[in-house]
C-alpha cells in the first residue's frame, strides 16, 4: 500500500500561487514496519501528538475509535523534532543509495517487489532541494517559556527496526512502580493464527513487558491496571480486514498466574 505522495503534495498545494513556501511530503516502509507517528513539532517549542489517524470513518461515525492526542509547549517539544529528523535522515539514507535511486522514477502509487520502500516529493519541483532541512535547535527562535505548573513528561520513539531504547525504558518504568501501573492499551497481544497463540509471523507477544508486570504483582504487590478494546472492535460497520481495533487478548489475563509461575515462583 505505497503512499501516492505526488498526490498528496498536490492536494495540498492546489490552491497556492506564487509564494515562498517550501514543502516536502515523504513516505517509508521498512517491511512490516511504517511511519506511524503523529507528530506536529513547530520551532522547538510546541509540540501536537497522540494517536488520532486522518480517518473519518474509523473516529467520526457511529461506534467511533477512541484516542488521545495533547497539545504541549516546552523542551519536550524538541524530542519531538529529533524524532522527526530521525525520519527524514532514514529518507535520505534509503533514497541515495543505488536501489533508493534505482527507485526515484518509479511511479509513488505503483507497487514494488521491494521489502523496504521510501518515497519523497518536494514543493516547488525544481526550486526546493530533494530533502528538506533538518531541524537544527541552535536556529530556532529564542520563545518564552514559563515552567510554572508544568509536568514532566518522559519522551520515547520506536524507529520500527533495528535496537528500541523506548521498550527498554517502558520495563524500566514497570520495574520502577512502586503503587500502582496504570495503563491505556489498544490490546495486550498480537494477530494470532486464528484459534491458536502464536503471533502472526512479523509480530510477537510482548514477553519483556509481561514479565516485568508479573514480576511488579507477584513480588511487590503493586496493583495493575489495564483499559483495553472490546474483542474484535470494528468501527462504522468496516471490514475486520480494514478496521480491527482489538485482537481478542483480554483473556491473557486468565493465563497470567501461569506466567508468573514460570517467571517468579522459581
Amino acid at each position: 500500500m505505497p503512499v501516492n505522495c505526488t498526490a498528496v503534495l498536490k492536494e495540498l498545494t492546489r490552491d497556492i500561487g506564487e509564494s515562498n513556501i517550501l514543502l516536502w511530503v515523504g513516505a517509508w516502509r521498512n517491511g512490516v514496519s511504517w511511519n506511524h507517528a503523529k507528530i506536529i513539532a513547530v520551532d522547538g517549542k510546541y509540540l501536537y501528538t497522540g494517536g488520532h489517524n486522518l480517518w473519518d470513518k474509523h473516529y467520526l461515525r457511529y461506534s467511533p475509535v477512541f484516542d488521545l492526542s495533547l497539545e504541549l509547549r516546552g523542551p519536550v517539544a524538541h524530542d519531538g523534532h529529533m524524532f522527526a529528523n530521525n525520519a527524514w535522515k532514514y529518507i535520505k539514507f534509503v533514497q541515495g543509495n543505488f536501489g533508493g535511486r534505482l527507485m526515484e522514477n518509479w511511479p509513488d502509487h505503483f507497487p514494488a517487489v521491494l521489502l523496504g520502500r521510501v518515497i519523497v516529493t518536494e514543493f516547488p519541483s525544481g526550486e526546493a532541494s530533494d530533502f528538506p532541512p533538518l531541524y537544527q535547535p541552535s536556529t530556532m527562535p529564542k520563545l518564552p517559556f514559563d515552567a510554572t505548573g508544568s509536568v514532566k513528561i518522559i519522551t520515547m520513539g520506536r524507529t520500527g527496526s533495528g535496537a528500541h531504547p523506548s521498550d527498554d525504558a517502558f520495563v524500566a518504568m514497570l520495574n520502577a512502580a512502586q503503587t500502582v501501573i496504570r495503563m491505556a492499551l489498544q490490546d495486550l497481544g498480537p494477530v494470532c493464527i486464528p484459534n491458536t497463540m502464536r503471533a502472526l509471523p512479523g509480530t510477537k507477544w510482548p514477553h519483556n513487558y509481561l514479565e516485568a508486570i508479573a514480576r511488579a504483582i507477584w513480588k511487590r504487590g503493586i496493583d495493575v491496571e489495564i483499559v483495553l478494546s472490546n474483542p474484535h472492535s470494528v468501527p462504522a460497520g468496516l471490514s475486520p480486514m480494514e478496521a480491527n481495533y482489538g485482537n481478542g487478548k483480554q483473556h491473557i489475563f486468565l493465563n497470567l498466574y501461569i506466567f508468573l509461575a514460570d517467571t517468579c515462583c522459581v
